[in-house]
C-alpha cells in the first residue's frame, strides 16, 4: 500500500499555512503596537513642545521680552554652552533658543535652528548628534524663538525593537512551524495510516483485522472504535449470508429432490390419471412450502433494511393481541392445547399494524408446533413505564441451553423441532420487527417453560 509522506501531506502543508498565518499576525500586531507607542510618545513630547511656547507667550503678554527671556536663563549668563545641552539631553529637559530678527542670541542655545523642511533637527554641537522635535513661535514684533526636545530614548527603543521582532519571529518561528509541523504530520499520519492498513487488510480479505485504540479517548480513538463496530457488524453480517447461504441451500435441497422425484413419477404415471393426479398434488404442496420459505426471506428482509418504518402510526396492540389470540383460539383447541390469555387494556404504541400482527403469529405459531402435548399457553400484555411488553409462554420444559444461542438466527431449528413444521425464520422475523420497532425479544431465563417477551416503546 502506496504510503503518504510527511512532507507531501495535507496536514504538514495546513500547519505550516497556519503557523505562517500566525507569525505574520505576530509581526503585524508588533508593529501595530510599536507604531501606536510611537505615536503616542510623540504627541506627548508635543504637548510638551506647546505647553512650553504657550507658558513662554503667556511671560511675554505679562511682563514682556524680559519677562519671557528670564523665563529660560540658566544662571547669570544668557547663551547656554555645550555642558548645558549634554545635561539638558541626560534631564530630558527642553532647548531654547529666542533670537531678535538680527538673529542675534538673547537667551538658549546659539546652535538651535528650525528647519521647518526637515522632521528633525540636529544641533551645531561639537559631540551631540541627537535628532530633535522643534517648533518655532514668535513673541510680536520683538524677537523669535524655537522650543525642541531630544527624541526620548524609549521612542529610538520601539523603533529598533519593530524590525528586531520581525526578525526573530520570521528566523525562529518559522523553523521551528516546520519542525512542529512535520512532528503533529508525522502523529497524525502514523494514526490515519492504521485505520487505512486496517481497511486494507479488510479488503485483501483479513476480516477479523481491527483498528488498535491507543486510549487517549481522542477522536482518532472515537473514529476507530466506530470503524471497529462497523468492521464487527460487516462481519456478522456475512456470517449471515453465510448461514442464510447454507439454510436456504438445506431448506430447499430436500422439497426440490421430491419435486423431481414426483416429477419422474408423473412421467411414470402419464398413463395412470389418478396416480398422476396425486402426485401432482405433492409436487404442489412441496412448492408451497418453499415459495413460502421465499416469502419469509423476503419479508425479513424487507423489515431489516427499515423500508416499513415510513407506514408507522398508532396502534391499538391491545386490540390487535385480543383479535389475534380469538384467531387462534381454535388451532389451539384442536391442538388440544389450551391458550390463557391477559390483556390489559388502552395500551398503544407507534408501529406497523401489520408487521406487529405478524410478530404476535409467529409467537403463536411457535407456541402450537413447538409445546408439549396439551400444554398450558398463555399472551401477556402490559404497560411498563414507557414500554409495551408483551409475554408467550408455556408451561414445557423450556428451550435447552445449546438452542438458546442460537435460537434467533435464522433457519436455526432445535432438535425437538425437526420433525415439526417450519423453516426455522419464524423468530427471526420476531426479532427483526420488534428491533425495527425500537425494541428487542428476549426469551426470559428462570421461567417455566419457554417465554418470550417483546419490549417496545410505547
Amino acid at each position: 500500500m502506496t504510503r503518504t509522506r510527511v512532507l507531501a501531506s495535507n496536514i504538514f502543508r495546513r500547519t505550516v499555512a497556519a503557523s505562517m498565518g500566525y507569525i505574520a499576525v505576530a509581526v503585524g500586531l508588533v508593529w501595530l503596537i510599536g507604531f501606536i507607542a510611537i505615536l503616542q510618545i510623540e504627541g506627548e513630547e508635543w504637548a510638551r513642545i506647546e505647553a512650553e511656547i504657550a507658558e513662554t507667550e503667556d511671560a511675554f503678554q505679562e511682563g514682556g521680552i524680559e519677562a519671557a527671556l528670564d523665563l529660560h536663563r540658566i544662571g547669570d549668563a544668557a547663551e547656554w554652552d555645550d555642558d548645558v545641552i549634554l545635561a539638558r539631553l541626560e534631564e530630558e529637559q527642553i532647548v531654547v533658543a529666542i533670537r531678535n530678527f538680527d538673529d542675534d542670541v538673547l537667551v538658549g542655545y546659539p546652535g538651535l535652528w528650525p528647519d521647518d523642511a526637515a522632521e528633525l533637527v540636529y544641533l551645531d554641537h561639537p559631540t551631540l548628534d541627537e535628532g530633535l522635535r522643534a517648533e518655532a513661535f514668535g513673541l510680536g514684533d520683538e524677537a523669535w524663538g524655537t522650543i525642541a526636545l531630544f527624541v526620548p530614548e524609549r521612542e529610538y527603543y520601539w523603533g529598533w525593537l519593530m524590525p528586531q521582532m520581525t526578525y526573530a519571529l520570521i528566523l525562529v518561528g518559522l523553523p521551528l512551524s516546520l519542525i512542529i509541523g512535520f512532528l503533529l504530520s508525522r502523529g497524525v499520519l502514523a494514526r490515519i495510516e492504521a485505520i487505512s492498513d486496517t481497511a486494507g487488510a479488510v479488503v485483501s480479505g483479513r476480516m477479523q483485522s481491527r483498528v488498535e485504540l491507543q486510549g487517549t479517548g481522542d477522536e482518532f480513538d472515537r473514529l476507530s472504535s466506530e470503524i471497529n463496530g462497523m468492521l464487527d457488524k460487516l462481519a456478522q453480517l456475512n456470517r449471515n449470508i453465510e448461514a442464510v447461504s447454507v439454510g436456504v441451500a438445506h431448506d430447499l435441497k430436500t422439497p426440490l429432490a421430491n419435486v423431481a422425484g414426483r416429477l419422474d413419477l408423473i412421467r411414470r404415471d402419464l398413463n395412470d390419471s389418478d396416480a398422476a393426479h396425486a402426485h401432482i398434488e405433492k409436487a404442489e404442496r412441496y412448492l408451497d412450502g418453499l415459495l413460502r420459505v421465499f416469502d419469509a426471506l423476503l419479508r425479513l428482509g424487507e423489515v431489516e433494511t427499515g423500508r416499513r418504518r415510513a407506514g408507522f402510526g398508532q396502534v391499538d396492540v391491545s386490540t390487535l393481541a385480543q383479535d389475534m389470540a380469538d384467531s387462534f383460539a381454535p388451532l389451539f383447541d384442536d391442538a388440544q392445547k389450551s391458550l390463557d390469555v391477559r390483556v390489559a387494556k388502552g395500551v398503544a404504541t407507534t408501529g406497523d399494524r401489520e408487521l406487529l400482527q405478524q410478530l404476535l403469529s409467529n409467537l403463536l405459531e411457535n407456541a402450537i408446533e413447538h409445546s408439549r402435548d396439551a400444554a398450558r399457553v398463555f399472551v401477556e400484555l402490559e404497560q411498563a413505564r414507557d414500554a409495551v411488553v408483551l409475554r408467550v409462554g408455556d408451561d414445557g420444559p423450556g428451550v435447552s441451553p445449546i438452542d438458546r444461542a442460537r435460537l434467533f438466527d435464522r433457519f436455526h431449528r432445535g432438535d425437538q423441532s425437526r420433525n415439526t413444521p417450519g423453516n426455522g425464520l419464524g423468530l427471526s422475523l420476531v426479532k427483526a420487527i420488534a428491533e425495527l420497532h425500537g425494541g428487542d425479544v428476549t426469551l426470559l431465563e428462570g421461567t417455566t417453560g419457554a417465554v418470550f417477551e417483546v419490549k417496545i416503546p410505547a
